[in-house]
């Protein structure tokens, strides 16, 4: 059914599918706007995904999505509804504080001016930043604590690079606990059990939000 109404009417499917992004948006930015659960992990925007990155992924792709069906049909839509709607997503995408969906977005619509201007020079800085990513990823660092922005995007910290967004702590104390039966092992879902069971409230304390 929805393969052949994709042929029959490529633009009301695609411009239906968008519109449902835009309400799931709007639903739980309404839902952050009245509930306090809304928020996890340092204040980070999670809506009833139940996750940031999970928010964060679905307002990247969403993204994506919109833009790729603007260039798929022609949307009748003028200028000031496309910035609303990728207002909304981009919007809702920096409340998350996911900095990996935020940077991939970036990158999109950087590649996206290379490519009209010379799909060669595309390529080539592609090359050249996956040969380079540490010092590009470093440099980057240092523009963005430049710019004061390091608290928002979490680069300094608990919660920073550095710490794996505090992720070390926890692979710190699985290590330790790895080493009890290294060969072995306790089962399948031990991790989810000692993790959130036992040694939660110890690592809460640790500033662990990941």
């Amino acid at each position: 059914m929805i393969y052949k109404l994709f042929y029959d009417d490529k633009k009301y499917l695609l411009s239906r599918i968008v519109g449902f992004i835009v309400v799931i948006i709007c639903a739980n930015l309404v839902f952050a706007l009245f509930f306090s659960s809304a928020y996890s992990h340092g204040g980070r925007l999670r809506g009833f995904f139940g996750n940031p990155n999970g928010l964060a992924m679905f307002c990247l792709f969403g993204v994506l999505f919109y833009e790729v069906s603007r260039k798929a049909v022609v949307f009748l839509e003028r200028k000031s509804e496309y910035l609303v709607i990728l207002g909304l997503l981009v919007s809702t995408l920096l409340l998350t504080g996911s900095r990996a969906a935020l940077f991939s977005v970036i990158i999109f619509y950087v590649y996206v001016r290379f490519v009209k201007f010379s799909p060669f020079l595309s390529f080539l800085s592609l090359v050249l930043i996956t040969v380079g990513f540490d010092y590009f990823s470093q440099l980057g660092t240092e523009l963005v604590i430049g710019l004061g922005l390091s608290q928002e995007l979490r680069l300094e910290g608990a919660q920073g690079i550095s710490t794996a967004s505090g992720r070390l702590i926890a692979w710190k104390f699985a290590w330790e606990e790895i080493q009890n039966s290294f060969y072995m092992g306790r089962g399948w879902a031990y991790d989810e059990f000692w993790i959130f069971g036992p040694i939660q409230r110890v690592l809460n304390d640790l500033n662990h939000q990941g």
